[in-house]
């Protein structure tokens, strides 16, 4: 059997020491000594170096540690490492020891240690399971400190992971975001703390990333607090591989809570106004369809008063602006709500129904149209949704045609895999400035408009329910072309899907 023994040297360079035969259980009581080549290597490491039993004493030291306690080479293995470890901090190392050897990690403590008589300095410990023998390294009393100290006084809950997955640090701030302590934390593990639903993601996503498939990722999570409540928590983290280094990954994590229940509540908030607005305009329909139907009965009765007429017309074109208002708001619910109504649509009927529907618009019979279908079938889609973006196309290039020779070009065709609808007309173009803003909300880019300014915001909405993508070229005083483009699906396929 093989026995490797991973040495780490204090510049971050690895050395590899292979044997054939396994060490004994427990060096300190077969009265054998340790292979030369174990010595030598520990001998190679700048760093005072030691392997220990689980119950600290000491197997082998290198001349730096020797030196750093003040003992005889020959004495190293009658001492426990223990023995020079402040009480207090005792406890605690016996701990990490005793985990480091049962669950194969590697751990760092911040431990007091007696260099000298009567004295104690603070030092980072780093240990790590070694066979059936534990490695420990002492760091410098400043390199401990400052290493410690930058840790601990990140703002962040932070955690660092060996190659190997081990969490072996954490600071101050993530015991405080779970309130637990130091020792619960150790114990209990941070997988045993993850929501079952996301820690299969959180462990598959670390495992690409020790592996190396990804150099960083960022995800939301939940973790259970000490209080048994799940905090929501982004959790970044990034492999650190630098050359001649052991590679580890960092990652912080920020307690998102209160952002994931105002968000609830604005997706609330946001479902009802919508159910609001869908109640309103659905119970406006009505009353509007009467107060229409009134212009019409006065016109037929008083339409030899031009004075009664004046009034009306102008009630009339009032009362025509609300229904827009309302038709529009109730379209953009409908497409907000994007119930899919897939089926086999013909798309140059589809464009005629929707010219047909647009015939009451002023300037529409001095318009030449010119339709382009450059697809022999008809096609499998969501019918309100692409009828919706049609719509919208034309309508906005007939109120904002030419005053002369005015004209509009549809070109619906299939390129790459992609349903490219194309409107184009010679009207009054779009300046630049107002090109950033034209699918914006009750956004009007020019003042001979009367709508409502959601027109295209109800375009853009529609084609991203879609997966699609909208484009705009306009030169002002020339003309305007949108170009919609939406992933297609063949009609073989999409019935299949759906059946």
């Amino acid at each position: 059997m093989l026995l490797q023994l991973r040495v780490m040297y204090s510049a971050g360079k690895k050395e590899k020491l292979t044997k054939r035969d396994a060490l004994p259980a427990d060096l300190s009581s077969s009265g054998l000594a340790l292979p030369a080549e174990v010595t030598f290597v520990l001998n190679l490491i700048e760093e005072p170096c030691a392997l220990l039993l689980p119950d600290g004493r000491m197997l082998a030291a290198n001349a730096p540690l020797l030196l750093f306690f003040k003992l005889p080479a020959l004495q190293a293995r009658q001492h426990s490492f223990l023995d020079r470890v402040h009480p207090e901090d005792k406890a605690p190392l016996i701990r990490k020891l005793l985990l480091a050897q049962n669950k194969s990690r590697a751990y760092e403590a911040i431990t007091r240690l007696s260099a000298i008589e009567n004295g104690y300095t603070t030092h980072l410990l780093r240990i790590k399971c070694c066979n059936s023998s534990i490695s420990l390294t002492i760091k410098k009393p400043s390199e401990a400190q400052a290493e410690d100290q930058q840790f601990e006084s990140l703002a962040t809950a932070s955690l660092i992971y060996d190659k190997s997955l081990n969490l072996i640090r954490y600071n101050q701030q993530f015991c405080q975001m779970l309130g637990y302590t130091d020792s619960e934390l150790q114990v209990i593990g941070l997988n045993k703390l993850l929501h079952p639903q996301h820690a299969p993601m959180f462990n598959s996503q670390m495992l690409e990333l020790a592996s190396g498939s990804k150099t960083a990722f960022t995800t939301e999570l939940q973790i259970r607090h000490k209080n048994q409540q799940y905090l929501w928590v982004q959790y970044t983290a990034g492999l650190l591989d630098r050359p001649g280094e052991e590679p580890y990954i960092t990652a912080i994590a920020l307690d998102i809570s209160k952002l994931k229940q105002k968000e609830t509540q604005l997706v609330q908030e946001q479902q009802d106004m919508g159910l609001f607005i869908d109640r309103v305009t659905h119970d406006m329909k009505g009353p509007l369809r009467s107060l229409m139907a009134l212009h019409r009965i006065v016109e037929l009765e008083y339409g030899h008063d031009p004075k009664v007429m004046e009034y009306f017309n102008h009630y009339h074109s009032t009362i025509g602006r609300l229904n827009t208002t309302v038709t529009d708001l109730l379209t953009l619910s409908r497409v907000k709500k994007g119930a899919a109504r897939m089926g086999m649509v013909n798309l140059r009927n589809m464009v005629q129904d929707c010219l047909q529907s647009l015939c009451h618009l002023p300037d529409f019979y001095r318009i030449t149209f010119t339709i382009r279908i450059e697809i022999k079938d008809s096609v499998y889609i969501e019918e309100n949704l692409l009828q919706t973006i049609i719509q919208n196309l034309l309508e906005n290039a007939i109120k904002y045609c030419s005053d002369t020779a005015p004209k509009v070009l549809v070109c619906i065709k299939l390129k790459d895999d992609q349903l490219v609808l194309e409107v184009s007309d010679n009207g009054i173009g779009i300046s630049e400035e107002a090109q950033a803003h034209i699918f914006d909300m009750f956004y009007r880019a020019t003042t001979r408009s009367n709508g409502t300014g959601l027109g295209l915001y109800i375009l853009r909405n529609a084609v991203e329910k879609l997966q699609g993508t909208v484009k705009l070229r306009s030169v002002p005083h020339k003309g305007s072309r949108f170009i919609v483009s939406i992933p297609y699906q063949p009609a073989a396929v999409g019935a299949k899907e759906n059946a």
